[in-house]
């Protein structure tokens, strides 16, 4: 038998499911900060004085560039985080089965679970006397269900792109 130093990780398919957690946590967290302005601007997007300059205008354009580029990076983060601890165990359970349609609702709940997760602390309770915090499980939504569609479509596509070089 011929040694394989890594042959382990690739005959139970595991590569792709680290793989995909990259991918998927940039798009999720590019999507879900989307929602998040939007959310925001038409929560708060009245702008109540006159007509802005254009220096001002120009400066608000790039603050605003600024401020979506660390949203972006810090959800990044936060969603690897997250998928690493979620996503990883349910990839790795459902195994060859999670090309099956039933698996992405099983992501997708797995995702909601997440976002609860992330809002109280705990599966358990809601955070203390105030109730469940629905405006924050509204936000982790945002970027846990994106998250959770795009890294089983992504443990998809990598199976299957690891299959063909394999072979």
């Amino acid at each position: 038998m011929v040694y394989r130093p890594s042959a382990q990780i690739f005959e139970r398919n595991v590569g792709p499911v680290a793989a995909a957690i990259l991918p998927a946590s940039l798009i999720a967290s590019s999507i879900g900060t989307l929602a998040l302005v939007l959310l925001l601007l038409f929560e708060f997007g009245s702008w109540s004085g006159g007509l802005p300059s254009v220096f001002e205008a120009l400066v608000f354009v790039l603050v605003t560039l600024v401020a979506l580029g660390f949203a972006v990076v810090a959800g990044l983060f936060l969603v690897a985080f997250y998928l690493a601890i979620f996503g990883v165990p349910v990839a790795l359970v459902l195994g060859p089965r999670i090309g099956h349609p039933l698996a992405l609702a099983i992501s997708l709940l797995d995702a909601s679970l997440a976002a609860a997760f992330a809002v109280t602390g705990s599966l358990m309770h809601g955070s203390g006397t105030d109730g469940f915090p629905f405006g924050g499980f509204a936000i982790a939504l945002c970027y846990a269900l994106p998250a959770g569609y795009f890294y089983r479509r992504n443990i998809v596509v990598m199976r299957e792109e690891w299959s063909i070089l394999n072979d």
